[in-house]
C-alpha cells in the first residue's frame, strides 16, 4: 500500500525539480556562450517572489510593459540615427587648384578629392572624437574609402 504523501516528500519533490530547473538554465546559458550569445537579462529576472500569484503576475506585466516601451525607445533613437544627415559638413575653396593644392599641402590628397573619411581627418588633426555608431561600415581599400566600381577603376587605368 502506497504511503500517504507527507510535506518531507513534497520538500523533496520541490528541491529536486529547483535542481532540475538550475541545470537545464545552466545548460541553457552554456549554450549561448557556445554560440557567441549575449547573455542578456530579463526584465522579469528582476522582480521579487511574493507570495501572491496575483502581485507576482501584476509585476510581470509592468516589467513587461516597461521592457516595450524602452525597446521602442531604443528602436525611435535607431531610426534618428539612421536618418541623420547632419554628420558631414563642406569646406569650399574659390577654384579646384586652390582644393587640391591644400590637399596636397596637408598630405591628404592621396586619401582622397572630394570625400575624406572624417575619422580619419581628426586622426591627422589630433583630434578625438566621441564613440559612434556608423550608419553604415564604409568599404576600405588600402587605408581609402572605395567610392567607386572596381570595373570603372578598371577602366581608368587602360
Amino acid at each position: 500500500m502506497p504511503k500517504p504523501n507527507t510535506r518531507q516528500d513534497e520538500d523533496d519533490i520541490d528541491a529536486a525539480l529547483d535542481g532540475i530547473d538550475d541545470a537545464v538554465e545552466s545548460e541553457l546559458r552554456a549554450v549561448d556562450r557556445a554560440l557567441g550569445a549575449s547573455e542578456k537579462v530579463s526584465p522579469l529576472d528582476k522582480l521579487p517572489e511574493t507570495d501572491s500569484l496575483e502581485e507576482e503576475d501584476a509585476q510581470e506585466v509592468s516589467a513587461t510593459l516597461a521592457a516595450f516601451q524602452k525597446n521602442r525607445e531604443a528602436e525611435r533613437q535607431l531610426v534618428q540615427d539612421t536618418t541623420d544627415s547632419e554628420y558631414w559638413f563642406c569646406v569650399c575653396f574659390q577654384t579646384r587648384t586652390q582644393k587640391e593644392a591644400f590637399l596636397k599641402a596637408v598630405k591628404w590628397f592621396a586619401h582622397g578629392d572630394k570625400y575624406l573619411d572624417g575619422k580619419w581627418v581628426a586622426k591627422q588633426m589630433g583630434v578625438t572624437l566621441p564613440d559612434g555608431k556608423p550608419r553604415f561600415v564604409p568599404i576600405e581599400k588600402h587605408g581609402r574609402i572605395v567610392r567607386e566600381l572596381p570595373a570603372i577603376e578598371k577602366a581608368k587605368k587602360q
